[in-house]
């Protein structure tokens, strides 16, 4: 009979908040005495970050070489230690290793893109004597809290004014002047946009009428390359005719979907949001897309006067399990860095 191992956690889901105590115990059975140097619990929070990419390059006549290029870029926030049993032996039986580790208020939400991860994770670690350590892990859902009444500047309203001349000369009409009001600059998800869209149409078209999308921006960084990475989540759309020579006052409501809130920090996976309202105009001009930043947050703000409870984003625990970025399991070293970035190239010729 092998060692099994049990996390238990003071609530029913292990999902908590940056800022709060994880707690808990964990149950270890064993079957046989262990020799062990020690046992301690190790909670590891830490983005990891991978590009890959293809290159070849001519030699000489037919022969080509190819180069397969990684990158890595690891980030750790949060990285503790509690020794549960020191050096000796380890009798058989049932063991409970009680636990209580603070979360940093800086550590992200938990989440994973194309290009990386941000995962947490609770492990027990035995240390053995001549022998590979026995590693029991059990990953663990963080939310960073983003309370968008901390911000001033998020109870600020959106006006944003854009003008589209259609055509060019000789064949140039007049412009059409758009003022897009959104009452706040952050939300929460699960609230409403109200907004409103101002058209002055001097065009010798029909605006046909507008529709609202928010673009979850992910950015991922190793060193100074990024890529991104977006995400589309449209509204529905707003039949509003304003004939050429016309001005009209339009309203639009946009409800935000459960999503993870924009990072607040300079991390080398960070989320961002835009909001883009897209206006019809008919004839061969077709779309015209105005972007605009706002913020998603996680309590909205009081003065929106929307007092239902937001809709919270809860991150698939096993979609981030799943996706290994490519790299080694983690690195149980107590020395190991906070930031780290590496390459490798592979090379094969033809």
């Amino acid at each position: 009979m092998t060692s099994s191992c049990e996390f238990k956690f003071d609530r029913p889901n292990p999902i908590f908040y940056s800022g709060e105590i994880v707690t808990g115990r964990i149950i270890l059975r064993t079957a046989s005495i262990k020799s062990v140097n020690r046992i301690y619990i190790m909670f590891l929070g830490l983005a990891k970050v991978m590009f890959e990419e293809q290159r070849s390059d001519t030699i000489s006549g037919s022969e080509v070489r190819y180069e397969r290029v990684v990158s890595h870029s690891t980030e750790t926030y949060v990285k503790s230690y509690i020794d549960v049993h020191g050096k000796g032996r380890l009798p058989d039986g049932t063991h409970t290793f009680p636990f209580a580790i603070p979360l940093p208020l800086g550590c992200p939400t938990s989440c994973v893109g194309k290009y990386g991860k941000i995962s947490y994770e609770l492990s027990l670690v035995l240390e053995r004597f001549l022998r590979y350590n026995n590693v029991f892990i059990r990953p663990v859902t963080v939310l960073q809290t983003y309370n968008l009444n901390l911000h001033p500047e998020m109870s600020m309203p959106i006006e944003h004014v854009a003008i589209r001349r259609l055509c060019c000369w000789p064949f140039r009409s007049g412009p059409i002047k758009l003022h897009l009001t959104i009452p706040f600059s952050g939300y929460a998800a699960g609230q409403t946009i109200n907004y409103k869209v101002h058209i002055d149409n001097m065009s010798n078209r029909d605006v046909r009428g507008f529709s609202m999308t928010l673009i979850q921006i992910y950015e991922f960084t190793i060193r100074r390359e990024r890529r991104i990475v977006s995400s589309y989540f449209r509204g529905e759309f707003e039949s509003e005719i304003v004939p050429p020579t016309h001005k009209r006052m339009a309203r639009g409501h946009y409800l935000i979907p459960s999503l993870p809130p924009s990072s607040r920090a300079k991390l080398i996976i960070k989320v961002s949001y835009m909001i883009r309202l897209t206006v019809l105009i008919s004839g061969w001009h077709m779309k015209w897309n105005i972007d605009v930043p706002i913020t998603i947050g996680t309590i909205p703000l009081t003065k929106s006067g929307d007092h239902k409870a937001p809709k919270e984003y809860i991150p698939d625990i096993n979609d981030i399990q799943r996706q290994t970025v490519g790299d080694p399991p983690p690195n149980y070293n107590e020395n190991q860095p906070l930031f780290e970035q590496s390459a490798f190239i592979e090379t094969s010729r033809l």
